[in-house]
């Protein structure tokens, strides 16, 4: 019962953050004047509101994935979409260099399995 009053309540807040983080977006592309930039700008606050939610639900009893922990699994999709977030707004910024973008994607998503796998390393 109270697994689901946690779920509910967490549903309500992610849905409210991401009303906001739709409506900071809105305004942002608006004021750029490019409506193109609406979605990197969402998946950038979306991956920041997934690691948050990640880090504070970290410790919390739970197994989903391969023996990770919910939080840990949540915080590396977060990061995920933080990246490619920020990812597309330097190629917006700086158009040109996304080879070496997606180069340095590979590397921080290569660390973070890293780090993730030797957490799991030395529980056991």
């Amino acid at each position: 019962m109270t697994q689901e009053i946690r779920r509910a309540s967490l549903m309500g807040v992610s849905t409210s953050a991401m009303l906001i983080a739709l409506a900071i977006a809105i305004l942002a592309a608006y004021v750029a004047n490019n409506w193109w930039l609406l979605f990197p700008i969402l998946v950038l606050e979306f991956g920041i509101y997934t690691v948050a939610v990640g880090a504070i639900l970290r410790g919390r009893p739970g197994e989903t994935f391969a023996g990770t922990s919910d939080s840990t699994f949540t915080m590396m999709w977060g990061m995920v979409l933080t990246v490619i977030g920020a990812m597309l707004l330097i190629d917006y910024v700086s158009p040109g260099n996304l080879p070496l973008l997606i180069a340095a994607f590979l590397v921080i998503m290569g660390v973070a399995l890293l780090v993730i796998s030797l957490g799991r390393i030395r529980k056991k």
